[in-house]
């Protein structure tokens, strides 16, 4: 993609996608910069606008990302995309009521997007709104059934409530999804200490060797990347 955006500078496709995969690899001066590019070729586009907002998040200048939404929005009001990014970065700015106002309207333009519900469910709970938390965790993980951590956060919702049976099933859901989920095994054994024993030890030893596994991948991976890191200076003795 840099040797596209050599041969084609002014390519809006290209500089869109080159942005955001600088993005992805935590690239992100260089991703504001090609989307600001964007924006200076097509000074119209909601969607730039929204894409340089992303940038903006990413690399942690919030008060800019959401002046992008803003522009996006005065260029096209109807743009869901924009509402639901401004809803999480006014979130990230502690301005839940605004940032509901805007999860409200992405939701009425574009009602089956499951982000829409799973961020929003973040508002309701800094402000202590457990039911209204769990609702819309609810109806994420309907939309969006492989989405692992929002069963984690709908049961972790439902135990705040004292909905323990409830939890129970959430976290052998999120389990199904992924049998190997650490945070979903320690959490279903907790809940099972008291009504069924076994089970609950059952899931205590299963946890640990998850969690054994887990270091032990760590480890891996911080070998390989040192080994990779001295073939690289080419110090055969490191690696």
């Amino acid at each position: 993609m840099d040797r596209a955006e050599s041969l084609s500078p002014t390519d809006v496709e290209v500089l869109t996608l080159l942005g955001k995969i600088k993005g992805r690899l935590g690239q992100f001066p260089e991703a504001v910069t090609l989307f600001q590019r964007v924006i200076e070729l097509s000074p119209n586009s909601a969607e730039a606008h929204v894409n340089l907002a992303i940038a903006f998040y990413d690399a942690g200048a919030l008060p800019k990302a959401l002046e992008e939404t803003s522009r996006a929005l005065v260029i096209d009001p109807n743009l869901e995309i924009a509402h639901l990014n401004r809803g999480r970065i006014l979130d990230d700015l502690r301005r839940e009521p605004e940032a509901a106002a805007e999860f409200a309207a992405a939701r009425r333009l574009t009602p089956n997007d499951p982000d829409v519900y799973y961020y929003w469910s973040f508002v309701e709970r800094a402000e202590g709104h457990f039911v209204k938390e769990s609702d819309l965790l609810q109806q994420a993980v309907k939309l969006e059934p492989q989405n692992e951590k929002a069963f984690i956060l709908l049961a972790n919702s439902l135990l705040d409530q004292s909905r323990k049976p409830e939890a129970v099933v959430v976290l052998r859901d999120a389990l199904a999804v992924n049998p190997k989920s650490t945070e979903a095994t320690y959490m279903l054994s907790r809940a099972l200490l008291k009504s069924d024993p076994a089970e609950s030890k059952r899931l205590q030893k299963q946890f640990e060797a998850l969690r054994a596994h887990s270091a032990a991948l760590d480890r891996s991976k911080k070998l390989a990347n040192q080994g990779y890191g001295a073939y690289l200076e080419q110090d055969w003795t490191k690696g």
